[in-house]
């Protein structure tokens, strides 16, 4: 994965307020878009409240987004790194057993 990736999802989904304001902000001759935006902060405090207690803010929701984007691209990389971690554990035991286990089959010979 790209380093940084998360931050700049997160910041190209707040960045979208700021687009809305400046279109929002433009006179009518210039902009097609329509004049009636609403305020991106108004429409998110009055969306929904969390459950879990945070806050509902727009770079909140975005952080949230984005976290669900990452799940979505590897919904099995925990599993894969608890996988992993459980087999440099059995390796690293089997390592030490067979390390002993030669010493003991070749101390006749030394």
């Amino acid at each position: 994965m790209v380093n940084g990736l998360p931050t700049a999802v997160t910041d190209s989904l707040t960045g979208v307020t700021d687009l809305l304001t400046a279109v929002k902000n433009l006179p009518t001759a210039v902009s097609d878009a329509p004049t009636e935006v609403s305020d991106p902060a108004t429409e998110v405090s009055d969306a929904a409240t969390n459950v879990d207690g945070s806050p509902t803010t727009v770079e909140q929701y975005s952080k949230d987004v984005t976290a669900f984007l990452m799940w979505a691209a590897e919904p099995h990389l925990e599993a894969r790194k608890r996988i992993g971690f459980q087999a440099m554990i059995f390796l690293l035991v089997f390592a030490g057993l067979m390390y002993f286990a030669k010493k003991k089959v070749w101390s006749a010979v030394h």
